[in-house]
């Protein structure tokens, strides 16, 4: 802008020599917006569409038509983490330029904010996100499940937790779990495995629901009991917002197997959390 500034007032000067009118006020450059660049975690963002506000770590950016989206490392969802450019508006708002999705590295340090969905003695869930802590960890105010947090963290990427063993009894009185299957779903997992009871003669399909992966609550759709046929196996269900669908296949006499589907709306299941 110096440059241009200069190519104009050599112009004016040049000009007062026909017409001593014109002033050096027209001259007044118009100051340029100011760009920014943060890394942070998509805390919320407009459900249907992308264009709107976006609450990304501590800040409120607006998303334009103009947002250049890079998602090449997967979608821009709720949780994931992104590098924000950004110009700052007169009135100090943000529009952003650019959003991509970032694939976090080892030693990445990054901004968190959301609620607590789950609390261990050196760990927490925030937005699917396990953070560990320990004694050196600044802690301002009490954690509990349902706080709200803001943090900064650094990934550790390659590193797996300690092993959890949980006897079989934990998660079911019965004993008997088989052909287990874990998905996740918002901030909590859900389990569905075969069991067996009453002395392994009847085979039934039981759910269970657990914020941390750890404690298993019997919530979510019911037992699920077949009938008609000698033998059950296989195992898939994919929950849907409308409710669970239960896959499996039942075994006849004559040594053939046939597919078999139930669903359980939602609003058969028990209570969540």
């Amino acid at each position: 802008m110096k440059k241009v500034g200069r190519i104009l007032i050599a112009w004016l000067m040049l000009l007062t020599l026909w017409a001593p009118a014109v002033t050096l006020a027209q001259t007044t450059d118009v100051p340029e917006a100011q760009i920014v660049k943060f890394r942070g975690v998509i805390l919320s963002r407009p459900e249907e569409t992308t264009i709107g506000d976006w609450q990304i770590g501590e800040e409120t950016v607006a998303v334009v038509e103009e947002t250049q989206m890079i998602e090449t490392n997967g979608p821009a969802v709720v949780g994931t983490a992104v590098t924000v450019i950004a110009k700052k508006l007169a009135d100090e708002s943000l529009e952003a330029l650019v959003i991509r999705v970032e694939k976090l590295q080892d030693g990445d340090v990054f901004y968190l904010r959301g609620r607590i969905s789950a609390l261990g003695t050196d760990w927490l869930v925030v937005n699917r996100w396990r953070v560990q802590y320990n004694e050196e960890t600044h802690i301002r105010g009490e954690l509990q499940v349902g706080a709200m947090v803001s943090m900064q963290v650094r990934m550790e990427a390659g590193k797996w937790s300690d092993v959890v063993r949980q006897p079989a009894q934990d998660i079911d009185a019965d004993g008997s779990i088989e052909r287990a299957q874990v998905v996740p779903s918002g901030d909590y997992y859900l389990l569905c495995y075969m069991a067996t009871k009453d002395s392994g003669e009847n085979v039934v399909y039981r759910f269970r629901v657990s914020p941390n992966a750890r404690s298993w609550l019997a919530q979510g759709p019911p037992d699920f009991v077949p009938a008609g046929a000698e033998s059950y196996g296989g195992l898939a269900v994919v929950y849907t917002a409308e409710g669970a669908r239960l896959f499996y296949y039942e075994e006849r006499e004559d040594g053939s197997r046939q597919i078999r589907t139930a669903f359980c709306p939602k609003s058969a299941y028990r209570a969540t959390p």
